[in-house]
C-alpha cells in the first residue's frame, strides 16, 4: 500500500459517514381528447350560426358578445383530425444510475489537504451494484473502466450531499476524480461548510431523513457489548482479560425501533465486529457479527471490519447499516439489513479499492 493509503487506514479507528444519491422519474401526463362540436338547435328563421360553447374563437378572431358575436360569429375550429389545441406531454425521464459514497475528511497527518468520497455501491432503483462486477461493461483491462466510471459519476460540479447518521449535514461538489490508491472509484470534493470530522455517507436523496440517533454508549451498555465480544473470541483462544473495545455507538434503526450497539472489539490477534439488538424483555441478543485475523498487537493495520454509519438506502423507513472492512491493502463495504420479520442479513457487499 502507498504511503498515502497507509495514512488512511490508520484512521480507521474513527466511525465513518457515507451518502445516498438517487435519480428521479418523471410521471406520464395524460392526453386531453380533442373537443368535440355540439349540434345547434332548431330555428324557425335563418340566423347566423353561433359557434359551439366547446370551441374557442380563432387565434386572429377576438370574442365578442352581444349583436356583434351574431353578426361577425368566430369561425369554428376546423374538424380535420389533429387541428384541436394539444398539451405537449414530455418523455418520461429515464431513470438514472447514481452512487452510495463514503465520506473520507482530510487526514490531519498526511498530504490530504481536502476531503474524497470513495464508492460502496451503484444505486439503480431498489438494486445495489457491485461498482467493480461493471468492469465487464468496458472491453479490455480494468484501466479503461476507472475512466469511463470518472466521467459519468465524477464530472466536476457534480453535487453529492453529505449525511451523518441519516442527518443531511453537508454538499460536496466534485473537483476531480483522484484514487485513493492504486485502484480506487473516488474522488476530491468541496464541502459547503467545514463538513463533519469523521467519515460519512454521501450520495443523493435517500427516502427517508431523519434526527442523527447515534449517541455514545453508556457504561451498561459498553460492559454488555464487551462480554459479548469475549464470548464471541473465547473459542478462538482469546482470553476474556485481553479483549477491548475499540469502537461503539449506540443508535436505531427506525422512530420506534430497538437500540441497537454497533462497533467492533480486539483482542490478541483477532478482531470482532458485531451489532447487538435490545430484547423486549431486557438484555441484548447478537444479530450480526464476524471475526476477523488482525495482527498480533491488535492494531488497526491488520483485517477488521468497523461501523460506518447508517442510512435508509431501500425505501422501506428503516435504516440500513454500512460497514467498512479493512484487508491488507485493500477495502469494501459491508451494508446489513433487518427485515420485515425482524431477521439480520448481509444485504450486499462491494465497493472499496486497494493495491
Amino acid at each position: 500500500m502507498s504511503e498515502q493509503g497507509a495514512a488512511m487506514k490508520g484512521q480507521a479507528g474513527r466511525a465513518f459517514l457515507a451518502m445516498v444519491m438517487l435519480g428521479l422519474v418523471s410521471a406520464f401526463g395524460q392526453q386531453p381528447a380533442p373537443a368535440t362540436p355540439s349540434s345547434s338547435p332548431p330555428r324557425t328563421a335563418p340566423a347566423p350560426a353561433m359557434p359551439p360553447a366547446s370551441v374557442p374563437p380563432s387565434a386572429n378572431q377576438p370574442a365578442t358578445s352581444g349583436a356583434a358575436s351574431q353578426a361577425k360569429p368566430p369561425a369554428p375550429a376546423p374538424s380535420a383530425p389533429g387541428a384541436a389545441p394539444r398539451t405537449v406531454v414530455p418523455p418520461p425521464a429515464i431513470p438514472r444510475p447514481t452512487l452510495l459514497l463514503a465520506y473520507w475528511p482530510p487526514e490531519q497527518e498526511s498530504d490530504q489537504a481536502l476531503p474524497f468520497v470513495d464508492t460502496i455501491a451503484i444505486v439503480d432503483g431498489r438494486k445495489l451494484i457491485d461498482p467493480w462486477a461493471r468492469t465487464s461493461d468496458i472491453p479490455g483491462e480494468i484501466n479503461k473502466w476507472i475512466p469511463h466510471f470518472d466521467r459519468t459519476f465524477f464530472p466536476k460540479g457534480r453535487v453529492y450531499e453529505v449525511y451523518e447518521g441519516g442527518q443531511r449535514v453537508d454538499a460536496g461538489t466534485v473537483l476531480r476524480p483522484q484514487s485513493i490508491t492504486c485502484d480506487s472509484l473516488s474522488a476530491v470534493v468541496k464541502l459547503g461548510g467545514p463538513g463533519p470530522a469523521r467519515k460519512a455517507l454521501a450520495g443523493g436523496h435517500p427516502r427517508d431523513l431523519h434526527a442523527n440517533w447515534q449517541k455514545p454508549p453508556s457504561e451498561p451498555q459498553r460492559e454488555v457489548f464487551l462480554r459479548m465480544a469475549q464470548s464471541l473470541l473465547a473459542p478462538v483462544g482469546i482470553a476474556a482479560s485481553q479483549v477491548r473495545v475499540v469502537n461503539l455507538v449506540s443508535t436505531r434503526l427506525d422512530e420506534y425501533g430497538p437500540p441497537l450497539l454497533v462497533g467492533d472489539a480486539s483482542g490478541g490477534s483477532q478482531r470482532v465486529f458485531l451489532i447487538a439488538e435490545a430484547q423486549r424483555h431486557g438484555g441484548y441478543k447478537i444479530a450480526i457479527s464476524s471475526l476477523h485475523d488482525a495482527d498480533e498487537n491488535g492494531t488497526d493495520n491488520g483485517e477488521h471490519e468497523e461501523f460506518l454509519d447508517q442510512l435508509d438506502i431501500t425505501g422501506d423507513g428503516v435504516d440500513e447499516i454500512i460497514a467498512i472492512a479493512w484487508y491488507y491493502e485493500s477495502w469494501d463495504y459491508n451494508i446489513y439489513q433487518r427485515n420485515a420479520k425482524g431477521e439480520w442479513q448481509k444485504l450486499y457487499n462491494g465497493g472499496g479499492g486497494g493495491c
